[in-house]
């Protein structure tokens, strides 16, 4: 789908939008922004130049983790077991080398205790931008 166009049924993928909270942290969350987005873009040549060097794992759990970030529209809890049991990966040490290889590569980071991703809030941002837009 290109990315100037909305999915089928003509809508933004924005479920509603969060009511004005105070940003947590330093992640970048704005106020106002989607709870959940229903599709986001997806730019294959960003995607392998930021991935490459992760393992195959970690590629499918830093696609799980941004994937719960957009449904919910908020940082992640560093919670190792938690973390295992949305990834579907059952061993913690597993889920924290993971972890620790996408904060390496700078795909997420961690901020008072809280997982985020750049990627997530640029996804949330042009939503809400194609959203003002169609209003």
């Amino acid at each position: 789908m290109p990315a100037d166009q909305p999915p089928i049924g003509g809508t933004t993928g924005l479920s509603h939008e969060r009511s004005a909270k105070a940003p947590r942290g330093s992640s970048g969350i704005s106020a106002n922004q989607p709870a959940s987005l229903f599709w986001f873009r997806f730019e294959p040549a960003r995607w392998f130049s930021a991935t490459r060097m992760l393992e195959a794992g970690h590629k499918g759990i830093f696609m799980d983790l941004l994937g719960h970030m957009l449904e919910t529209g908020e940082p992640i809890e560093l919670d190792h077991l938690r973390l295992g049991r949305l990834c579907n990966v059952a061993r913690k040490d597993t889920i924290k080398r993971a972890i620790d290889a996408l904060i390496s590569e700078r795909l997420i980071e961690l901020t008072e205790g809280r997982l985020w991703s750049a990627w997530a809030q640029s996804a949330i941002d042009h939503a809400l931008e194609k959203s003002r837009n169609a209003q």
